[in-house]
């Protein structure tokens, strides 16, 4: 059901996740490092893998065309849904534990990351699929890695207080 309440605050994260990629973040034409993990998981966590996946999805296409980066292509946005969708089905109405960060951004950033995100890459850029795979392992494994212990400090408290601030409104 989409709320005022809801809407807003996934309209906030969405905002967040753009600044973070966008503003804070390292990136070249094969890989990036960024933050906005963070808002995404959040929103998967508080309200599930499908509207995760659509913010997640939104925060891309709004990123592109607010602060465009190379040629728009849909597969990365279909990457970013994916993430969403991770976080949301790992986090929303579970217990968010270090087992769980570590599945969530294992996916994230193996499978979504390294796995799928490298075939897009492949498709746009020319550049062999198995070649593409081995110059962005290390980044991705500094991805999962900085995900793990950034989640795993943040998350439970980011979402615990963002459930009581949303019950009291």
């Amino acid at each position: 059901m989409l709320d005022t309440k809801k809407l807003v605050t996934v309209g906030l994260l969405i905002a967040i996740d753009v600044v973070l990629t966008r503003f804070f973040s390292f990136q070249t034409p094969i890989v990036r490092l960024t933050f906005n993990f963070i808002a995404i998981a959040v929103t998967g966590a508080l309200y599930g893998p499908l509207t995760a996946g659509i913010a997640a999805a939104l925060a891309d296409i709004i990123g592109m065309l607010l602060f465009p980066y190379g040629t728009f292509f849909p597969g990365f946005t279909l990457s970013a849904f994916l993430r969403g969708a991770a976080y949301g089905a790992i986090f929303h109405n579970r217990k968010i534990d270090i087992k769980s960060i570590i599945l969530a951004s294992a996916i994230v950033a193996f499978v979504i990351g390294l796995g799928i995100t490298s075939l897009w890459l492949n498709m746009t850029t020319g550049t062999p699929y198995f070649k593409l795979v081995q110059v962005r392992a290390i980044p991705n494994l500094i991805t999962f890695g900085a995900q793990v212990l950034i989640l795993s400090v943040i998350l439970d408290r980011i979402v615990k207080t963002g459930k009581s601030i949303l019950k009291s409104y």
